[in-house]
């Protein structure tokens, strides 16, 4: 244990001289605290309405004077652009002096004020009658999901640091010199594990929080967290064991940005039905059972099958590595 600690004390005061690794651990709070000022505003930058292409022309001229207007050929493609992400609310003219708004239920107070101010001030100020028609439900949760993008990127940022450290031991010779040393396998690893468990952990806490994000299941998150740093693990012995120095460390950190991230990306474009094609990827159990949590809220006996399979697929990952970290990293003895 005390040689474990010996080891964990080095790569600390290695990070601090590192300024790429500075960054990389406070890297996931700049990012959330840079997401949780600009989700805010997504889709409120501007005024946004949907007519569609039989409206009064004038009308239509009018409204774009205040409004980004898009013109559409009927009701079904009107609920389909009110649906989007962005604040959109549909103007239907029943009769000269009456309004449909048709909204998607979730929109910002602004968003359905003053399209009923402007067509007010347009209508030389009679008065005017409105009515709303819900057609939408739950916004995209741009939050949560940006949250479960974090948890990803904070996995890779630990495997990159734990990584890097590796890198260092082989340039500095310590990897040769362990053959003589009380340090053995076992101790090596473990002291590595234990490094991006832990970065991780806070890491992915950190960000969330940061992010605004507070109404989740904390166990969840933890036991997701740590499922997920398996692979990390994994992804950080590679990143070592192929990388003969720091330039092509660089080099192999682009591809496991690839590995981790683009489960995630396949998840949320890709429709469900597909899904079964990332199966073997644990990142991408990773970021559907995050997400879950984090949107929609999962029971533990929901969880438990995703966890189960990131599990078992970062183990097969392990399996199939073993060989060949073996081999690169020069232990001399177990």
């Amino acid at each position: 244990m005390r040689r474990m600690i010996a080891l964990l004390k080095r790569d600390m005061i290695s990070t601090t001289k590192d300024y790429i690794l500075i960054y990389a651990l406070v890297a996931p709070i700049l990012m959330a605290l840079g997401f949780r000022l600009f989700l805010p505003s997504v889709g409120q930058i501007s005024i946004n309405a949907v007519v569609l292409e039989s409206t009064d022309p004038a009308l239509v001229t009018k409204l774009e004077g205040y409004m980004n207007v898009d013109l559409v050929a009927n009701r079904a493609a009107m609920e389909r652009r009110v649906v989007a992400f962005d604040d959109t609310v549909g103007i239907l003219v029943e009769s000269p002096g009456s309004y449909t708004l048709v909204t998607e239920g979730n929109e910002t107070h602004d968003s359905l004020v003053l399209p009923q101010m402007i067509l007010t001030q347009l209508a030389g100020g009679p008065a005017l009658t409105y009515s709303e028609e819900i057609v939408g439900g739950d916004r995209f949760p741009f939050r949560a999901v940006v949250g479960a993008f974090m948890t990803l990127a904070v996995g890779f940022i630990a495997a990159m640091v734990m990584g890097f450290h590796i890198i260092e031991d082989k340039e500095s010779a310590m990897m040769s010199a362990l053959g003589v040393s009380p340090l053995n396998r076992r101790e090596y690893i473990g002291t590595r594990a234990i490094t991006v468990v832990t970065v991780s952990v806070i890491l992915v806490f950190g960000s969330l929080w940061t992010l605004g994000l507070t109404a989740f299941d904390y166990l969840q998150v933890l036991a997701i967290a740590l499922v997920s740093s398996l692979i990390a693990v994994v992804l950080g012995f590679l990143i070592g064991a192929l990388s003969a120095n720091q330039i092509a460390g660089v080099a192999n950190v682009k591809f496991g940005v690839l590995l981790m991230m683009a489960p995630a990306f396949f998840a949320l474009l890709a429709p469900a039905k597909y899904h079964f094609a990332m199966w073997w990827v644990p990142t991408f159990w990773s970021f559907v059972s995050l997400r879950d949590v984090l949107t929609t809220g999962l029971t533990w006996s929901a969880l438990a099958p995703m966890l189960l399979w990131n599990l078992l697929t970062s183990l097969v990952w392990l399996g199939v590595s073993y060989p060949f970290l073996k081999g690169r990293l020069d232990f001399a003895r177990e």
